[in-house]
């Protein structure tokens, strides 16, 4: 049966998909770019990425050969490892055509968040039916995670839509070989070629996987060998900018990479904060990344919860009466989601999903593997993006599971499992919207533009039109606002400078323009101020002000 009938109306069954695929792309995409301006998360990091690409597209600059730093992989000196510049290229076109504003650097992290969402359709369709997929992909699109990662500027934002580029592509290549499309090697070599320059883990583990892959096709078909170089290519054309600076510099930002790695003392540093149990926090931190993907549970980081629970040790986070209950409908779901993953990898009737699952476990398999020295106490969630899928194909599994028991009770079991991760996710959502209408973010540690930009044009209107803008205030509000501040007050032709509170009165007293900033209301000292949302006051600092 080709078609559905609705109240006597008949519709193709193709018309009905499509319509339910643009009616979630259309929710994903409202709430990717609602007050997308004002609500734009705009930190030290961004402000800094931004001056980057002004200094290219208004001062002539020439275009960077290597990307963002990688916190965690340096030497003892602080020279950070730097993966290749694709990203800051993605930020300097969008910054041509819609013009050097702050919210332009973060157009290609909407661009592809919103991409991301009928790829992740695709990618389900090759395991479940159109209505599991479509439901699974319904989720994702308003998953607080995905839609969190897709509205401000960073470089891992972008993961999602190339790790599904990358594994539909490399399948496709995979399964065809000799006889592959070329649209499909073309992908694979685009994918990977941006992939490996996302992140420090995309770049181990799409060019381990790929060789993996490689190998395993040319010892079946040594023919294919001429695609495989045109990926190659491909891939290395778009890493040029990183390939050109290691021929200037000698490998020297390789090295730091490869030096890393090499250096015994980084290996059993993180064996001690792991406590000698990476496997065990790496599986963990896995179910952790699990629950939050899909419900929004958990926090930004792994707490290692599990490994607490394992071995005896108080959590810190028992917090209210759903917290342990939470925690552990996380960890049986996770584990009848690996068990069925498992089961279907060995017990899959139809061919095409069985060679599909057993890709996908062996991307996943590696992806443990290349993990486990990673994981460490402050290991941020997003880390696991290269695997967000996951929890939505274990939620698949869990579908097709109830339903295959009975169908009636099945769907009723599988609604309300549904309306929980809504629910949950709804959650989230009215947790950070009550603080960005309340311009309180900067009190959760993040800064977004409806904050700051009227604490710029306060202090711009109140210099007197002087070119150095002095701003002392509490440490809370500076030590994350001031970078972006003082891009901003940039943009406008002033120099922001930073004072301490000790030296407040010395430069009010010289006629400079002094401000101050903080969460309380004082009057007193300070005639002139004005209150931006709840908490936060921006005062005048007056000659005679006894602070």
């Amino acid at each position: 049966m080709n078609e559905y009938v609705i109240h006597g109306l008949r519709i193709s069954k193709k018309v009905a998909l499509l319509t339910a695929l643009f009616s979630i792309l259309a929710v994903g995409l409202f709430l990717r770019t609602y007050h997308f301006h004002d609500w734009l998360e705009f930190k030290g990091d961004q402000s800094r990425d931004a001056s980057l690409v002004q200094g290219v597209v208004e001062n002539g600059a020439v275009w960077p050969l290597l990307g963002p730093a990688m916190g965690n992989y340096s030497t003892d000196n602080g020279t950070h490892f730097k993966v290749g510049p694709i990203y800051y290229y993605f930020q300097i076109l969008s910054a041509k055509i819609f013009g050097m504003k702050a919210e332009a650097m973060a157009y290609p992290d909407v661009f592809f968040g919103i991409l991301s969402i009928p790829l992740l359709f695709f990618f389900f369709k090759k395991l479940f039916d159109d209505s599991v997929s479509l439901a699974l992909t319904g989720l994702y699109a308003v998953s607080f995670f995905a839609v969190r990662f897709s509205r401000f500027a960073w470089n891992s934002n972008l993961i999602p839509f190339f790790v599904l580029l990358f594994l539909l592509s490399l399948y496709e290549f995979k399964i065809k070989g000799e006889q592959a499309r070329w649209r499909w090697v073309v992908l694979l070599g685009t994918a990977l070629g941006v992939g490996i320059q996302l992140h420090v883990i995309l770049l181990i583990l799409f060019s381990s996987f790929f060789l993996l892959v490689s190998v395993h096709m040319l010892v079946r078909q040594r023919g294919v060998w001429k695609r495989l170089l045109v990926v190659c290519v491909i891939a290395a054309a778009l890493n040029i900018g990183q390939i050109r600076s290691e021929a200037e510099t000698g490998f020297a930002n390789m090295g730091i990479f490869l030096n890393y790695f090499a250096q015994s003392e980084a290996v059993d540093g993180q064996a001690s904060v792991n406590r000698g149990y990476g496997p065990i926090n790496d599986i963990g931190c896995h179910i952790e990344a699990n629950s939050y993907m899909i419900s929004s549970f958990g926090q930004d980081s792994c707490a290692y919860y599990y490994d607490s629970l394992l071995f005896g040790r108080t959590l810190k986070d028992f917090k209210s009466r759903i917290f342990m209950p939470s925690l552990f409908a996380g960890l049986a779901f996770s584990i009848f989601g690996y068990v069925m993953l498992a089961y279907r990898f060995l017990r899959e009737k139809d061919r095409d999903k069985r060679m599909w699952i057993r890709f996908v476990v062996s991307y996943l398999g590696l992806s443990l593997l290349i993990m486990l020295p990673i994981v460490g106490e402050k290991l941020e969630l997003r880390y696991f993006s290269f695997a967000f899928f996951v929890p939505f194909m274990f939620l698949g599994f869990l579908t097709e599971y109830a339903i295959g028991l009975h169908k009636k009770w099945g769907w009723a079991i599988v609604s309300l499992v549904f309306l929980i991760l809504l629910a949950s996710n709804a959650k989230a959502y009215s947790s950070i919207i009550e603080e960005l209408q309340a311009q309180k973010r900067i009190y959760s540690h993040s800064v977004v533009l409806g904050e700051i930009e009227p604490i710029v044009k306060y202090l711009i209107d109140h210099s007197g039109g002087q070119t150095d803008i002095y701003l002392g205030g509490d440490y809370k509000i500076m030590d994350y606002s001031f970078q972006p501040l003082s891009y901003l007050i940039a943009e406008q032709g002033k120099n922001l400078i930073w004072v301490d509170d000790t030296d407040i009165g010395t430069f009010s007293r010289s006629g400079a323009p002094v401000f101050y900033v903080n969460n309380e209301l004082d009057s007193e000292n300070n005639t002139e101020y004005e209150k931006i949302g709840q908490k936060t006051y921006v005062y005048t600092v007056m000659a005679n002000s006894a602070r």
